[in-house]
């Protein structure tokens, strides 16, 4: 009998965050990873107790970035759900090497969130752009969309994990933080959302031109949460359709895993749009959202027709997950309006949208990431070259200190030589360590560690 008992650890710690009353996004998180616990039992066939630890490990992460006191603490439960994101990513369909190398730039990718959060927290939030980049970065909004998009390679219980409250909601809940941290809540409502409109156009845009459901949500998932980082100056106007979005983005993650299983027929297709049809629901009657909800509806419309299409009945006790998270979705706050009617609508016109239309508008930036890892690589030789020079020169300085040492009269001359000698020794280590490791990621990780504590400390020297 397969361990399968030990995803009960993160269900119940999930039940138990969900029933204390504790912040929003840690009740919803709860209930989430719970949910997904019980998915896991009958989704996957191994790696059970890799699975628990990594969902627990998140839960943390979200618990100490709700409750720490101090940035600090709020920054290492940020960091902590990452290294969880990671080793989901990396090794929940498998170790091979696609996994590793979206796992590895995902997390590259977020230490560019990691250098903007630092560089706003040395220079005291005020009114700093920082807690934007990183919020954007966190979330995958456009232009950050890529590093989402890719990690879609994981299985579906681990991309409803990850879209839903426990790594990509962080990066818009800042002002929900009690007390917020300094300066987010004192950024201009016009250029947020201007900045927070366009990103969710264009993600509305990739979802519609996207062929696989997958990275439709991926997307999709972008999109709304560039709308409610439009709504930052007003805090009133984002924990509701943030936790709403959490619920129910996990639950259509968690009904593609179904139809990915074979399963189809009315039980899926009810699972797929019920929750679809609460999230257009939900959304605010401003013009620019809900033409942005309109063409996500049409996006989920016409990937839910392939969706329905699977081979096997749905037995019903395997629903009782989604079921459960729509049922939270529904008392996280979720609201109707007659305008609503316009992207509920879309999303069954899209079911006459064939699939074959395709544009990856991501591509130009995936590309630039590459090409800048290949750049990293081609310095990895020089500094390959550089290490041999320097062990070159090391010896030279040894053979002379060696002989200088015998001339008593030259004493001076060997303390300098020997200085040298002790001091290009040390920058061979430093070689070493950190320029060795190439094509791997050893080095970029410390070198994104190091650039990132560089850039916070001179940015809190200028401010």
């Amino acid at each position: 009998m397969r361990p399968r008992w030990v995803l009960l650890l993160p269900f119940l710690a999930g039940l138990v965050a969900w029933a204390w009353p504790g912040p929003g996004l840690l009740r919803a998180a709860g209930l989430i990873t719970a949910a997904i616990a019980g998915y896991s039992a009958f989704y996957f066939s191994q790696r059970y107790g890799l699975l628990a630890g990594l969902y627990s490990l998140a839960l943390v992460g979200v618990a100490l970035f709700c409750l720490a006191p101090t940035v600090m603490g709020i920054f290492a439960g940020w960091e902590l759900v990452s290294v969880a994101a990671w080793g989901l990513i990396g090794w929940g369909r498998g170790v091979s090497s696609r996994s590793l190398r979206v796992a590895v730039l995902a997390f590259l990718v977020n230490r560019l969130g990691d250098v903007a959060w630092l560089a706003s927290a040395y220079a005291g939030g005020k009114g700093s752009a920082g807690w934007v980049v990183a919020a954007m970065v966190k979330a995958g909004m456009f232009p950050f969309t890529f590093w989402l998009v890719q990690a879609m390679y994981a299985p579906a219980a681990v991309s409803a994990l990850l879209h839903s409250a426990l790594l990509v909601a962080l990066g818009v809940y800042l002002p929900l933080r009690e007390p917020p941290l300094e300066g987010v809540l004192g950024l201009p409502r016009a250029w947020l959302q201007a900045l927070g409109w366009g990103s969710a156009t264009v993600s509305a845009l990739g979802a519609f031109f996207s062929r696989s459901p997958k990275v439709m949500l991926a997307w999709s998932t972008a999109a709304h949460l560039a709308l409610l980082l439009a709504e930052w100056p007003t805090v009133t106007l984002i924990e509701k359709p943030l936790l709403v979005h959490s619920f129910l983005k996990a639950a259509l993650f968690l009904t593609l895993g179904l139809a990915q299983k074979g399963y189809g027929g009315w039980k899926v297709a009810a699972l797929w749009y019920g929750p679809a049809v609460l999230l257009a629901a939900s959304t605010p009657p401003e013009p620019v959202p809900l033409a942005v909800e309109t063409l996500l509806g049409l996006a989920i419309g016409r990937a839910g027709k392939a969706i329905t299409q699977g081979r096997y009945s749905l037995p019903g006790w395997m629903s009782l997950p989604i079921l459960g998270l729509g049922f939270g979705g529904l008392l996280a706050g979720f609201s109707w309006h007659v305008a609503a009617l316009l992207p509920v609508s879309a999303i069954f016109a899209g079911r006459m949208i064939p699939l074959s239309v395709r544009l990856r508008i991501d591509r130009p930036f995936l590309l630039a990431v590459e090409g800048a890892g290949k750049a990293w690589e081609r310095l990895g030789l020089l500094f390959a070259l550089l290490e041999w020079r320097l062990v070159r020169t090391t010896n030279f300085l040894a053979h002379l200190h060696m002989r200088s040492a015998f001339r008593t009269a030259q004493g001076e001359i060997a303390l300098l030589v020997q200085g040298w000698e002790g001091l290009v020794r040390r920058l061979q280590r430093g070689a070493v360590q950190f320029f060795s490791d190439f094509p791997t990621s050893q080095a970029g990780l410390r070198w994104a560690f190091l650039v990132t504590l560089l850039i916070g400390f001179v940015w809190k020297l200028l401010r």
